[in-house]
């Protein structure tokens, strides 16, 4: 009798860490493509186990051999829907193991980063910087120049030097890398930006925020404003103090890596 009611309490010890285990796995992955156009496509397939189940119920015999159709080739769908994203979180995963899922930039480039904003702000520079997050920005290299340089201060101001032939367009950061320059991104008309006055770089980064979860960083020509474009939506003409805690919240840092100059 013991015997039989420890084997009980193991299967129901082993069906309720199967049960977490699941749960994990559809945590973890939603914490991982949350706030970006992912998320988007795996709502859309829940939809489609949801209205399968319910034709199965009804009996509606055509529109569940449609759905059936499309649940036998799930994987395949996954696959070419999600191959950059699954490209590059196995990339991470080979690199870093498990902790290097998320996207990870690192303190010496954040401050970069944040420095040559700053120091292009104050001198009136345009620029257009995208930090790529989980969502691959690869389809916005064409007719870019690939760069693959490390990231600094120095290099990102010169970039946007008005007499650089470079400085049109915006660059993508990649971890530890600038992958490219010269990056040319289509300007939409949002609601966001309705009753604005802001040029082609806020309503590029704007079209990169919609699409992807990546994070923009746009300094205004005109004012030398900074602002930051993220899932949607902009903080318009931050100051330095707001800047420099905006980025290091959106990043991950829980204290600022440097400090806004008083």
């Amino acid at each position: 009798m013991e015997k039989i009611f420890n084997l009980e309490l193991v299967g129901v010890l082993r069906n309720i860490f199967d049960i977490c285990a699941v749960a994990y796995v559809f945590y973890f992955l939603y914490s991982i493509f949350e706030n970006t156009n992912t998320i988007s496509i795996l709502k859309g397939f829940i939809a489609i186990l949801i209205i399968n189940a319910l034709s199965k119920i009804a009996g509606l015999k055509t529109l569940e051999w449609i759905f059936q159709y499309v649940m036998n080739n799930f994987v395949l769908l996954i696959v070419v829907l999600f191959q950059p994203e699954i490209r590059k979180i196995l990339n991470r995963i080979g690199q870093r193991g498990i902790a290097g899922i998320r996207t990870y930039l690192p303190r010496e480039v954040v401050k970069e980063i944040i420095e040559a904003s700053l120091e292009m702000s104050k001198t009136n520079t345009g620029a257009l910087i995208l930090i790529e997050q989980n969502v691959g920005l690869k389809n916005l290299l064409e007719n870019s120049v690939i760069l693959n340089s490390e990231v600094s201060k120095e290099v990102l101001t010169s970039i946007f030097y008005k007499g650089n032939p470079l400085h049109d367009g915006a660059v993508i950061i990649s971890e530890d890398k600038i992958i490219a320059a010269r990056i040319m991104i289509p300007s939409i008309a949002s609601d966001e930006l309705n009753g604005t006055k802001v040029g082609t770089r806020h309503r590029a980064a704007m079209y990169v925020s919609d699409e992807t979860d990546a994070i923009a960083i746009i300094i205004s020509e005109e004012k030398g404003s900074l602002s930051i474009a993220c899932n949607g939506k902009f903080e318009f003409d931050l100051t330095e103090e707001n800047f420099i805690r905006r980025i290091n919240e959106l990043l991950g840092f829980s204290k600022n890596i440097i400090q806004a100059k008083k």
